[in-house]
This record gives C-alpha cells, sequence and structure tokens, in this order.
C-alpha cells in the first residue's frame, strides 16, 4: 500500500512539476551572459536595432528585436530553444547581417514577463504566421528545437522564402521528454500523464 501510495504521489507531483517548468521554462542566460561577459542585446553586440511589441492575444505579448542588415537577401526570422532567450541567438543574427535586409528575433512565449504561458510550440506556430503576416514581406525562417518545430508548421506559406531548422521536436511530447532527459529523470510514466492532462485542459 505503502509502495502504491508513493507511485501516485511521484506521478502527481511529477505532472504538476513538470507543467509548471514546461510553461514557464527557466530563467538563467541574463545571468550566464553576464558572467560570461557576453552581450544581452543587439546594440551591446554591436548591431544596430530597434525593438517593438506583437500583440499575440488579450494581455500576451511579446517583444520583438527588429535587426538593420546590410545585405539584399529576404529578412530572416529566427526562433529561439525551449527555455532559451533571444540573447542566445545574437551570435546567429550576427553572421546573417552581411547577406540579409533585416533579422526579426522574437521572444516567446512563456519566455518573458507578460508572454504568457509556454504552449510547447502549438500556439507559437499561430504566433510564428503573426508575426509573418504584421511583417508583411518574404521571410526565411530559422528555428531550433522547439523553435525547429515551429518553423516547419509555416513552410507551406507563400511569404515563406525558406525554413531551416536545426534538431527540431518532433511534436510537443518529444518536447517534455527532452525537458525531463536533461533534468535526468525517465519520461515514462510522468510524460505520457502530463500529455492526458494538458489535453484536458
Amino acid at each position: 500500500m505503502l509502495l502504491l501510495l508513493a507511485i501516485l504521489l511521484w506521478c502527481v507531483l511529477g505532472v504538476a512539476l513538470l507543467h509548471l517548468i514546461a510553461g514557464r521554462p527557466p530563467g538563467g542566460q541574463v545571468g550566464q551572459a553576464l558572467a560570461q561577459g557576453c552581450p544581452l542585446d543587439p546594440g551591446e553586440a554591436g548591431l544596430v536595432f530597434e525593438t517593438w511589441t506583437l500583440e499575440l492575444e488579450a494581455c500576451v505579448s511579446v517583444p520583438v528585436w527588429d535587426i538593420e542588415g546590410t545585405g539584399r537577401g529576404p529578412a530572416t526570422v529566427l526562433i529561439h530553444d525551449w527555455g532559451e532567450a533571444p540573447l542566445a541567438l545574437l551570435n546567429r543574427a550576427n553572421q546573417l547581417t552581411a547577406t540579409c535586409s533585416r533579422i526579426i528575433v522574437p521572444c516567446l512565449r512563456g519566455h518573458c514577463p507578460g508572454s504568457g504561458r509556454c504552449r510547447l510550440g502549438r500556439a507559437e506556430r499561430n504566433d510564428l504566421k503573426l508575426l509573418i503576416d504584421h511583417l508583411d514581406e518574404p521571410v526565411a525562417v530559422e528555428g531550433r528545437g522547439m523553435g525547429g518545430y515551429i518553423v516547419e508548421g509555416v513552410n507551406a506559406r507563400e511569404k515563406i522564402a525558406s525554413v531551416m531548422s536545426e534538431d527540431p521536436w518532433r511534436d510537443p511530447r518529444d518536447g517534455l521528454i527532452r525537458i525531463m532527459a536533461a533534468r535526468g529523470f525517465p519520461a515514462w510514466p510522468i510524460v505520457p500523464l502530463t500529455m492526458l492532462f494538458m489535453h484536458g485542459r
């Protein structure tokens, strides 16, 4: 009986904790960047940029870095991975400035204040479509991890010049498995139960 109760408690706490972490990824990249003397925004990386806000829905918005390029290629949208911050893409943005006219780097849901909960790429795919419509010009899109899963969901749109994804999630379930593995925990039975819980909400 005690063993069954322990298993039940592990499942309940595991699902609650994974749901919490998945929806609001822990930060830390800013602190790491400060400790390592790395730039925190495009300006510190020597890039010309402005920041504007993309309204996703009522009371949910995300900041967007709009970086000036010197090339003639299409604007490129960079989508970061789960648990990352836009500053993780500054090196890639710097590489693209010579060939692209603009580099657009939005923050994803759940990764900055006022941005709601991360939806593991499902709502974020629609957010990317909204961003592309807002830009109103042909764009290339790049993403890695969850960002790869997001950009692969918009590759059939007319205004997409190209799509590049690096190590993309197959789906949100795959993402949860990776999140658990990164913390040294087995996926079963927490991930299947979390997926059921999230679909039931």
